[in-house]
């Protein structure tokens, strides 16, 4: 069978971490930390990686089950039920939530006066196929594009550095709102934290040993290409502007004066854009069937790949009314609910890890003669 290599693993964590910041998260980041953006990007990172980390190594100590299967040895199977099923959920949800974001991104822009639905549903199926072709799959459709994504995310950062005022460089530095930092840092830490869910699919990684190290350097890698994206992004816009731009990182664009192929290489970001979303919704799509299907103890997936896909566009199109709910939805409801199933993980391992610990504390009773 085939398995996910450490090389597919860095390629789409690298692709599926820098495509929502720099399409969606952009505009909130900025409004919450202004100026100081550079510092929820570097405290996300490290503590969305801490949490990754935690998974893995609960992963680890098991590496040939999947958490749905024996997580009922660890915290008992009523509470596991309620655990797993909140994951599901949740993922199932993110699914949703980015695929609402991409049909309001193509309706508004591209296709004004198209039934939200239309869109919608075209996508769905479009991610409910490629869940149907299995999660190895999904990692290696994204190498095709790799190297031209971060060649195009490098460009427009070293070309926007031509335009920043030197002096303007000193308010990264001065200009500081506590709140605004932390509520920022809770939106990168749980986008940087989903990475969690490969406890609940690590028998599908070849290598464990190096996987951690893998999506370690996606880590890295997309929080350096973040901060050279949204660092030029706040100092030519100013954080009131960039703040109110619902996709910043198109406008930045259009401003790079280095002839007309960077004004109008948009197409060619967006579709980057497209197909990296579409990935990552079908892999939260991919998750929570197999997690569903695990916990039923069902054999296929595949039967449970298109009532959850049907039941990711109907969440797509019930959960807001407007783009501006949406956005505000983004920032705050959906972040409590994401890191609170990333957290998850970390109570299975530290109860294994205490449960592991009392047995070794045991006595040994010698037989009575």
């Amino acid at each position: 069978m085939d398995k996910i290599t450490p090389l597919q693993t860095y390629m789409l964590f690298t692709q599926y971490l820098l495509s929502t910041l720099v399409s969606f998260l952009a505009a909130p980041l900025i409004q919450n930390a202004g100026y100081s953006v550079w510092i929820p990007v570097i405290a996300g990172c490290l503590l969305g990686g801490t949490l990754t980390y935690l998974a893995y190594r609960l992963s680890c100590r098991r590496p040939g089950g999947y958490m749905a299967e024996y997580g009922g040895e660890i915290v008992g199977r009523p509470l596991h039920y309620v655990f797993i099923l909140l994951m599901a959920f949740v993922y199932l949800f993110t699914a949703a939530l980015v695929l609402r974001q991409l049909t309001d991104f193509i309706v508004e822009i591209y296709l004004p006066g198209t039934p939200l639905w239309a869109v919608a549903a075209l996508l769905g199926l479009c991610t409910t196929r490629l869940v149907h072709s299995g999660i190895t799959n999904i990692f290696r459709s994204t190498q095709g594009v790799f190297f031209v994504t971060l060649a195009l995310v490098v460009l427009i950062a070293v070309a926007s550095c031509q335009d920043i005022v030197p002096y303007s460089v000193v308010s990264l530095f001065t200009n500081f709102d506590g709140r605004g930092i932390l509520s920022a840092t809770a939106m990168i830490t749980g986008l940087f934290g989903e990475m969690t869910f490969i406890v609940l699919v690590f028998p599908k990684f070849k290598e464990t040993s190096r996987t951690m190290k893998a999506m370690a350097w996606a880590i890295v890698t997309a929080g350096i290409l973040t901060l050279g994206i949204m660092i030029p992004m706040v100092l030519l816009f100013g954080p009131s502007l960039a703040a109110n731009l619902t996709y910043a990182n198109l406008e930045m664009t259009r401003y790079i004066q280095l002839g007309n192929f960077i004004q109008n290489m948009d197409p060619i970001l967006i579709l980057m854009w497209l197909f990296t979303l579409l990935v990552k919704i079908s892999l939260f799509l991919y998750i929570s069937v197999i997690t569903v299907t695990q916990t039923l103890k069902m054999k296929d997936t595949r039967l449970l790949t298109l009532p959850f896909g049907v039941t990711v566009i109907f969440l797509c199109l019930w959960m807001v009314n407007s783009s501006e709910t949406l956005d505000r939805f983004a920032g705050t409801t959906a972040v409590p609910m994401t890191l609170l199933a990333e957290l998850i993980p970390v109570v299975y391992l530290l109860i294994d890890a205490l449960r592991s610990r009392f047995k070794k504390r045991q006595p040994v009773r010698e037989p009575s003669t």
